[in-house]
């Protein structure tokens, strides 16, 4: 249950982020170098994003990873 919360709370801030940075899924998978598919995935929370893959996501989004409790 943990894993579900959480991969789709990353989705969600992964579609936030993207958005407000004026990306396209495809932009973010392109520029990430992985599929829209895989990025809209992501952003529903039925895929979770392995570490290397959330570090090239914050980069191309210009983010700094928080941990909020």
């Amino acid at each position: 249950m943990i894993k579900k919360e959480l991969s789709l709370r990353m989705g969600e801030n992964v579609r936030q982020c993207r958005k407000d940075k004026g990306f396209t899924q495809e932009d973010l998978a392109e520029a990430c170098n992985f599929s829209a598919a895989f990025c809209a995935q992501v952003e529903t929370g039925s895929r979770m994003m392995s570490l290397p893959t959330l570090v090239k996501v914050s980069e191309v989004l210009h983010l700094k990873a928080k941990y909020h409790t």
